[in-house]
This record gives C-alpha cells, sequence and structure tokens, in this order.
C-alpha cells in the first residue's frame, strides 16, 4: 500500500524533533517527484491548522530561511 506525502513529511519531522529543517531537506528525504509546494503546503497545514510542528526563521547564512521542528510536549503550545 502506498503511503501519502503527508506521512511522509510526518515521518522525517519525527525522527530529528530536536533538528530544525529547511523545506529543502524535507523534501529530499521525502518521495523525490515531490514538489515543494506539495511539501510547503503540508508544512503550512501542520503548523497552522493541526499545531504539531513549530516554524522558526533562520538568518545565519545571510539569507532567512524557514526552518521546521516537530513540536515535543517540552516546547508548550
Amino acid at each position: 500500500m502506498d503511503r501519502g506525502l503527508t506521512s511522509e513529511v510526518v515521518e522525517t519531522l519525527q525522527k530529528s524533533p530536536m533538528r530544525p529543517l529547511s523545506l529543502r531537506e524535507v523534501r529530499l528525504a521525502v518521495r523525490g517527484d515531490a514538489a515543494a509546494g506539495e511539501v510547503n503546503s503540508i508544512l503550512d497545514k501542520l503548523v497552522n491548522i493541526k499545531r504539531v510542528v513549530i516554524k522558526t526563521k533562520d538568518g545565519s547564512m545571510g539569507r532567512i530561511l524557514n526552518k521546521y521542528k516537530w513540536r515535543l510536549p517540552s516546547d508548550g503550545r
């Protein structure tokens, strides 16, 4: 049975809950034919509707990147 793209994104974030991942890193970890827009839409849903992912901004490399991290119980709501 084929798994859905949402479950692949969730599993990718749950594998390393302490490390924030960029959109590119998440997209490369899931199936190869997933478009960036599809993965971004899933991450947006997990951040804003389900509230199981934390979105942060990282500007350490000269440009601002969004990073996504699985919400842990210690992170609070």
